[in-house]
């Protein structure tokens, strides 16, 4: 092995009762905000609020009476599909509640995702930990930004593998990322078995990943880069990073197998994706990519409004995209001919000034081949995510910031280091801190009292 310079040896910082005591207050502060989500928003009615989650809610039933649903075309259970996991989690949860009314039983289900939303934010915060080793500030703003972001607090509020999906993803980068500073710490020219031991276990997150949703399949190309970025920047070698991968692919598939060949058995599709397109064809709701493109005038213009209301829904779209900020709280829908409210221009100012800090808020990482190895794989896993949404775009109008989501912690923690290479100085970020919790804070506060209350009022 080469010499490891200084900035490859610093070991993570230190959790002190203060930094634990605020880490703990923005995750409670999370599920005060998501539970208000939960009970403002109507459950068990027939005009679902939240996306697909009555279906969600109709295989966790299935599920409880003892065996997987079965996809029968033209049915309720267009979810029956996807695999099980995020399912098996919230069945204790519709049991515990089954004596109560439906909406009960509901709500209870949601807090199995509030759950997972506040692991999820728990996660970003020691996956940050582990690729900037010397930036508590960084971590916690990381943590704090996902646990207030309007758009991902009311996903974490509704019975969705969504929830599950982004956890999983964000273990997996944890495990990555832990791995990786752990070949900055020791001289593993010697511990190979120690290597594959650790490549075992994410390997078991990316089967896991697979027993959720197929959403979480970009995490397999992301690790593969990831180890070919640690043997670039020689800190593992060659071998050990081939090696490596096919242990972890080859315990990722192995554990997802069984699933694999049910589908397989029953559908003729290991992952039954062709299910899944029978069921959004014939969803009344579903609109084709070339229909809207007709309808906004061409190519570029309907990119244009993907991209925007993407955008939009990603920061804060509610009752299944038919809400947005600047809307007048009873509008049944906005009109994605035009553009979305102020609001979202200002927000996608800050994402591009964002973007141009970036580049010097990466010079702090210089020299740390795991950081970059890192941050190379967040920057991976945010391409393939958008090649999928394209894709699906192109057959589909879906302009839904959730299936960004996937990506949602490198998306921000560039946007926590893009504004830390801006702000220089450690008191402007420390105000920049402060003032940015306070805004998303009054704009969660602002969303459940004067957008979604008088919305759902007496619903």
């Amino acid at each position: 092995m080469t010499e490891t310079p200084e900035i490859n040896r610093a070991t993570s910082f230190s959790m002190t009762r203060g930094l634990w005591a605020m880490l703990l207050g923005v995750m409670a502060l999370f599920v005060v905000f998501a539970v208000a989500y939960s009970q403002v928003t109507p459950a068990a009615v027939a005009e679902q609020h939240n996306a697909d989650e009555n279906a969600h809610v109709l295989y966790v039933k299935t599920l409880a009476s003892g065996h997987l649903p079965v996809f029968k075309k033209d049915g309720e259970d267009y979810e029956a599909h996807q695999p099980p996991l995020y399912y098996v989690l919230a069945t204790p949860a519709y049991l515990a509640a089954r004596g109560a009314d439906a909406a009960m039983q509901v709500r209870a289900m949601r807090f199995v995702s509030i759950v997972i939303g506040a692991l999820i934010v728990l996660v970003a915060f020691f996956c940050t930990r582990e690729i900037l080793p010397r930036q508590p500030g960084a971590a916690l703003a990381v943590a704090a930004f996902l646990a207030l972001l309007p758009g991902f607090i009311a996903i974490s509020a509704s019975v969705t593998n969504d929830t599950l999906t982004m956890l999983v993803i964000g273990v997996g980068l944890l495990l990555t990322a832990r791995l990786a500073r752990w070949t900055q710490t020791e001289d593993i020219a010697d511990k190979s078995k120690a290597l594959y031991q650790k490549s075992a276990l994410i390997g078991l997150a990316l089967g896991l990943g697979i027993l959720t949703k197929t959403l979480t399949a970009p995490l397999f190309p992301t690790v593969i880069f990831a180890f070919l970025l640690l043997a670039y920047g020689k800190r593992i070698t060659g071998q050990q990073a081939v090696v490596s991968v096919v242990i972890a692919c080859g315990v990722g598939v192995a554990v997802a197998l069984p699933w694999l060949m049910r589908n397989n058995a029953l559908y003729g599709d290991p992952i039954a994706s062709h299910l899944f397109q029978t069921a959004f064809n014939d969803t009344k709701y579903t609109m084709t990519a070339d229909i809207m493109m007709r309808v906004f005038g061409g190519f570029d213009k309907y990119l244009i409004v993907v991209f925007q209301w993407a955008f939009a829904s990603y920061w804060g779209g509610f009752d299944s995209m038919r809400a947005f900020w600047g809307m007048e709280p009873h509008k049944k829908a906005p009109n994605f001919a035009n553009g979305p409210a102020a609001i979202y221009s200002l927000l996608a100012i800050l994402c591009v000034a964002s973007v141009i800090g970036l580049a010097r808020g990466l010079k702090t990482i210089k020299g740390d081949a795991g950081a970059q190895a890192l941050f190379g794989a967040c920057a991976a896993l945010t391409a393939l995510t958008l090649v999928a949404f394209l894709q699906f775009n192109f057959t589909y109008f879906q302009a839904q910031g959730r299936y960004w989501y996937p990506a949602i912690y490198p998306l921000t923690l560039f946007f926590v280091v893009g504004w830390r290479g801006l702000l220089a100085n450690a008191q402007a970020r420390r105000g920049a801190y402060v003032f940015a919790a306070v805004a998303m804070v009054g704009l969660n506060i602002f969303t459940i009292v004067s957008l979604l209350a008088p919305r759902f009022a007496g619903g």
